[in-house]
């Protein structure tokens, strides 16, 4: 018969994995692991992450839901990754929502970023981002960014960044998009397109990173852009603090797909 101390120790080692554990979701045929950074912030933001299913959800059709919500006094974010890495190839997103129309402290993120072993903060990182970054409607509300492999001038460095802005009809209460990148050894085609495709249908922008033409560098192409692989990371958070309009924000992510070359 095991002794009372035994059986405390056993229940405390369980209690203990239980909360180290990271919750985790399948979505789009993936294994992606929840953040929750528990009573402490940590950036982009600074903010709250949380990985209860307030935030955090998948509907009957298998859609993801990403929530900012208000308890109390705390503004919880979500974020999810996935817990494969993926190199040379396409990424595709379908999203439904109003990503043109956030409040100016919102910002949306669909990116792939280094993980200890390839670099700090700042170098392999590859990004969509949807924000008004704190300014007026006036200003771009759309980033395709690429960071470079090396970054031996600090990690705010960009390897190249298009700014842009779109507006989507607003008759439409929940507007689809497809966002897609296309990493190859040579260069990164970003595009935008109005509806879900798998093709280039509806294009509304498109730009493309080329490493032999980084003006970001002193010398055109001897600072790339990353080939390694990455886990890619979703993301949907207060950007210098809670939205001015005082309203939760939500975002739906109808599907993830990968093509490796």
């Amino acid at each position: 018969m095991k002794t009372i101390a035994t059986l405390i120790i056993g229940i405390t080692l369980a209690a203990m994995g239980q909360i180290a554990h990271a919750r985790e979701i399948t979505f789009s045929g993936k294994q992606w692991t929840v953040r929750n950074s528990g009573t402490s912030t940590s950036g982009p933001g600074p903010n709250y992450w949380s990985d209860f299913t307030d935030n955090v959800w998948l509907d009957a059709n298998g859609y993801l839901h990403l929530k900012i919500t208000h308890v109390g006094d705390k503004w919880y974010c979500p974020e999810v990754t996935t817990k494969d890495k993926f190199g040379l190839g396409e990424y595709q997103f379908w999203l439904i929502g109003r990503i043109d129309d956030f409040d100016p402290h919102i910002a949306f993120g669909l990116f792939q970023f280094p993980t200890p072993d390839l670099g700090v903060s700042g170098s392999h990182e590859i990004d969509f981002e949807f924000s008004k970054w704190g300014g007026s409607s006036s200003v771009p509300n759309a980033l395709y960014t690429v960071y470079p492999n090396v970054n031996p001038q600090g990690p705010i460095r960009v390897a190249g960044q298009d700014k842009w802005r779109f507006d989507l009809d607003n008759s439409n209460p929940n507007p689809w998009t497809t966002h897609r990148y296309t990493r190859t050894e040579n260069s990164i085609l970003f595009q935008s397109q109005y509806g879900h495709y798998n093709d280039a249908t509806n294009l509304f922008h498109s730009w493309t990173y080329n490493a032999a033409t980084d003006t970001y560098t002193p010398t055109p192409g001897d600072v790339n852009h990353s080939l390694a692989a990455m886990p890619v990371h979703l993301n949907l958070w207060c950007f210098n603090g809670p939205p001015s309009n005082g309203q939760e924000v939500e975002i739906v992510v109808r599907a993830f797909k990968f093509t490796p070359l």
